[in-house]
């Protein structure tokens, strides 16, 4: 699989006989959330591979070191704490879970020691922290997408909201009434939310159904998500389209939902499978593994895995600061999207419009917002 890592990653020069260069990586690989830190960290261990095959950083070969913070707040504080005073990394992978990262990122901040994150809540980059970088896309992007292709494209004018009660939840909960008013004026006829620890989804569909809605939109992570879509199916109310984020095409709610849950359902966020170098990636990880890609997030990760390495190489050393410094103005070609890194610690601005086909995330089209735009 070299060649495939040349077309996913980047090259750089021989790697010699050195001490590697270690690069932390926090995800929630116990608990509840463990499906996305599983597949974060494999998507991190695939990027260390392609690039060490590739060359090495300066010369030296990529280490990671790993911490599990059980999506849990007060453990991925202590996981942060221990990347910055015990293993002394110079620059960190962490969580694509925003309620996690809005608690670990002033650990980061006092330290100096810069960070990628894959969370899309609008909170995470108006910390004005300088150490942040999101690998992902602000979920105002998102909702601005999803609303002006649910009025646009299909007509609607009652429009709902169903989202899971957290930081990414709450986040684009409000990003999506913003969208709402700001470019047609109206109101949402329904806003549900959807507990993390969630056990039956009867009521908030049932609510929905209520407000009679020609869309609603679901931002959630794959349990809940699931949950969701396969009580909307099991109560016979699949005459309501669904716009979702990712989470609509994330293999795991699949998995979790049934294909016949989420038939039909469309998505805007980072990826459909049959885009090539997804499919490539697909593959890949697959081959590895024994099991297709359970989310975006090993995607994302392996892509800012890749962003650091190049700003490593940009800065010539493995000072925090300098590292910091290297990644504002980078240019990469990823597997998700080409990506810009903005001082304000923005990177994404490309996402996809898609829709569940026949069991599998298809593509429809790709959103393009301008460098330079304002949250």
């Amino acid at each position: 699989m070299a060649s495939l890592a040349v077309v996913l990653c980047l090259t750089i020069g021989a790697v010699a006989q050195q001490e590697p260069i270690k690069i932390g990586v926090v995800q929630a690989l116990t608990g509840p959330l463990s499906l996305n830190g599983i597949d974060g960290l494999r998507g991190a261990e695939m990027a260390v591979r392609s690039i060490n095959r590739a060359g090495g950083v300066l010369g030296r070969p990529l280490e990671l070191v790993v911490e599990d913070n059980k999506g849990e707040v007060a453990a991925a504080i202590a996981a942060a704490e221990r990347m910055v005073y015990v293993h002394k990394v110079p620059v960190v992978i962490e969580t694509n879970f925003s309620f996690l990262i809005n608690a670990v990122h002033e650990v980061y901040w006092q330290a100096g020691v810069p960070f990628v994150c894959a969370g899309t809540s609008p909170v995470l980059t108006q910390h004005g922290n300088p150490y942040l970088f999101r690998i992902r896309h602000n979920d105002k992007l998102t909702a601005q997408a999803a609303v002006k292709y649910a009025v646009e494209n299909m007509g609607a004018k009652r429009l709902a909201i169903v989202h899971v009660i957290d930081d990414f939840g709450h986040g684009a909960r409000d990003a999506l009434i913003n969208a709402m008013r700001s470019l047609y004026g109206i109101e949402p006829v329904a806003v549900v939310g959807l507990p993390l620890d969630i056990k039956d989804a009867t009521g908030p569909v049932m609510e929905i159904a209520a407000a009679k809605p020609d869309v609603v939109f679901v931002w959630a992570h794959a349990a809940q998500g699931a949950l969701f879509f396969r009580t909307r199916y099991e109560l016979g109310y699949t005459n309501i389209p669904v716009i979702g984020s990712v989470v609509v095409a994330a293999p795991a709610t699949l998995e979790l939902a049934g294909r016949e849950a989420l038939e039909g359902c469309m998505f805007v966020g980072d990826f459909a499978l049959d885009a090539p170098k997804v499919s490539l990636f697909n593959n890949w990880y697959y081959e590895l593994y024994g099991e297709t890609i359970l989310s975006e997030v090993g995607m994302a990760v392996y892509d800012a895995v890749c962003l650091v390495a190049k700003a490593i190489e940009k800065a010539g050393t493995t000072d925090p600061q300098a590292i910091r410094d290297a990644l504002i103005g980078i240019e990469m070609e990823g597997v998700l999207r080409t990506y810009y890194v903005r001082s304000d610690g923005e990177t994404a601005f490309e996402l996809t419009i898609g829709q569940i086909k026949n069991g599998k995330s298809s593509f429809i089209s790709i959103v393009r917002f301008p460098r330079d735009i304002k949250f």
